[in-house]
């Protein structure tokens, strides 16, 4: 149970935890949030020593896979145009997975149902305080239904 006298701090070491909780899992989460026809993302820094990319990686294939989602787009490269060195810059990888069972509308929102996963290079847990651009275009590509 959390305290009320916690003072708040970005990654606060505070925050306590029943014991039997920690070993909860959120795929569960994640497959009825899919299920009900949501458009997913999840990015992670490349530098994260705390999630890991290939711990995130790991269970995003485990739940497409149980879940027989379509892959929409195959792991590769996502680029961005850098300021100092143009365009063609790799900022990290991406892949995209749609529920077959939908038509790929949710209310406005472009692109298909489903999850999809990037990477974000030389980020760390936080990605947008670390690389603030690529976290923008992350985010710019998941609200305009690129990813």
């Amino acid at each position: 149970m959390c305290s009320s006298d916690l003072t708040w701090a970005q990654c606060s070491v505070s925050m306590t935890y029943e014991a039997n909780e920690q070993d909860d899992f959120m795929e569960g989460v994640w497959r009825s949030l899919i299920e009900s026809g949501l458009r997913l993302h999840v990015y992670s820094g490349d530098d994260d020593s705390i999630c890991g990319p290939i711990g995130t990686q790991d269970w995003i294939y485990r739940l497409v896979a149980k879940m027989g989602l379509g892959e929409e787009q195959a792991w590769g490269a996502w680029y961005y145009i850098d300021d100092v060195y143009g365009d063609g810059q790799v900022g990290g990888y991406h892949a995209r997975w749609s529920n077959a069972s939908t038509d790929g509308t949710d209310g406005g929102a472009t692109g298909p149902r489903g999850i999809s996963f990037t990477t974000v290079h030389h980020a760390g847990h936080e990605v947008p305080m670390y690389q603030p651009m690529k976290g923008l275009h992350v985010f710019e590509n998941y609200i305009n239904g690129t990813w």
